[in-house]
C-alpha cells in the first residue's frame, strides 16, 4: 500500500509537470497554478493521519515539487524571451547602409487579423520540406539568407539567389501581397516599393 500511494503521488506530480509544459506553449500562468495545486494536493497525506506514510513519501514528493518548479521557471524564461512585438522593424544588419527605409512589419495583425500561418514566413527545410513548427527557435532571416547583393540580384546564380536576402524578403512578402491582390483587387496590401518602404524623412 505504501509503495502504491507513493506511486500515485508521483503520477500526479507528473501531471503537474505536463500542465507547466502547456504553460510554456500558451504563455499563461494559469497552467502553473493548476499544476502546482496538483503537487500541493499530495501534502494532504499529512492531514489524513497517515503521518508515517507521508514521511516515507516526503522525499519523493519534495523532489517532484522541486522538479515542477524548475520546469516552470524554465518555461517562464522561454516565454519571456520569445515574446514577439506587435510590430517588428525589419532592418537587416547585412545592409549597414540600406538604400531604402526599414519595413514596419505588423506581426500581430498578420497572425491574428490576416490569419497568416507561421510557416508562411518561418521555415527550416530538410529534404525539401519545411519542418519548422510553432515553438521552434526563430532566427533572423539573414542568419541563412546571407547573400547581400542589392542591385543585380537576379543575375546571381540560382544557388546564390536562394541565399540572397533581398530576394527572400521580396519573394515572401511581395509575392504574397501580389497573390492577394489578384484575389481581392481592393486589398490594401502594398505591392509597390514605397508601400513597404516609406520615403525617408
Amino acid at each position: 500500500m505504501r509503495n502504491e500511494r507513493c506511486k500515485t503521488a508521483m503520477e500526479k506530480i507528473s501531471k503537474a509537470k505536463k500542465y507547466l509544459l502547456d504553460s510554456m506553449r500558451n504563455g499563461s500562468l494559469e497552467s502553473f497554478r493548476v499544476g502546482f495545486a496538483i503537487s500541493k494536493g499530495e501534502l494532504n497525506l499529512r492531514e489524513t493521519g497517515r503521518k508515517g506514510e507521508f514521511m516515507r513519501c516526503k522525499k519523493l514528493i519534495s523532489c517532484g515539487i522541486i522538479a515542477t518548479i524548475l520546469v516552470f521557471t524554465a518555461a517562464f524564461i522561454v516565454v519571456a524571451e520569445e515574446k514577439v512585438p506587435d510590430v517588428i522593424t525589419i532592418k537587416a544588419a547585412l545592409w549597414p547602409t540600406p538604400t531604402k527605409s526599414p519595413v514596419e512589419f505588423t506581426h500581430k495583425k498578420h497572425v491574428e487579423e490576416y490569419k497568416i500561418a507561421c510557416t508562411e514566413c518561418h521555415h527550416k527545410f530538410e529534404d525539401g520540406k519545411n519542418v519548422w513548427k510553432d515553438g521552434d527557435p526563430v532566427q533572423k532571416c539573414e542568419a541563412c539568407h546571407n547573400e547581400a547583393t542589392i542591385q543585380g540580384e537576379k543575375k546571381l546564380s540560382p544557388d546564390q539567389q536562394k541565399l540572397n536576402l533581398k530576394l527572400a524578403f521580396h519573394g515572401n512578402c511581395v509575392g504574397c501581397h501580389q497573390k492577394l491582390k489578384k484575389e481581392k483587387p481592393d486589398t490594401k496590401a502594398p505591392v509597390t516599393c514605397i508601400g513597404c518602404h516609406p520615403a525617408k524623412s
